[in-house]
C-alpha cells in the first residue's frame, strides 16, 4: 500500500503530466463544456467534442425563465445520478 507521501507523489506528477498534454484523446475524465447565455435564466451548453448534443438549461417562467428546458439543479442531479451508475 502506498503512503500517503507516496500517493501524493503520483497525483501531483498526474496533473503535472495533464498540463502538458494537448491531446484529449485518451484522457479519461477531461471533458470541456461551453455554455452560451441566452436570456436571463436561459442557457446553452454544449461539448465541442460531442457538437451533436446541445442542452438548454432555463428555469420556469415564475422564476424568470422561459421553461425551454430543465433547470440546473434537474442536470446537477442528473449528472451525479448517473456518474454513480456508470
Amino acid at each position: 500500500m502506498a503512503t500517503d507521501a507516496e500517493l501524493h507523489e503520483r497525483v501531483r506528477k498526474g496533473v503535472a503530466e495533464r498540463e502538458r498534454t494537448t491531446e484529449q484523446q485518451g484522457l479519461r475524465g477531461l471533458t470541456r463544456v461551453e455554455i452560451a447565455v441566452e436570456g436571463p435564466s436561459t442557457f446553452r451548453a454544449h461539448s465541442p467534442s460531442e457538437p451533436e448534443f446541445t442542452l438548454t438549461v432555463d428555469e420556469p417562467e415564475e422564476r424568470g425563465g422561459r421553461n425551454q428546458g430543465p433547470p440546473p439543479l434537474a442536470y446537477f442531479l442528473t449528472g451525479v445520478g448517473t456518474c454513480l451508475l456508470m
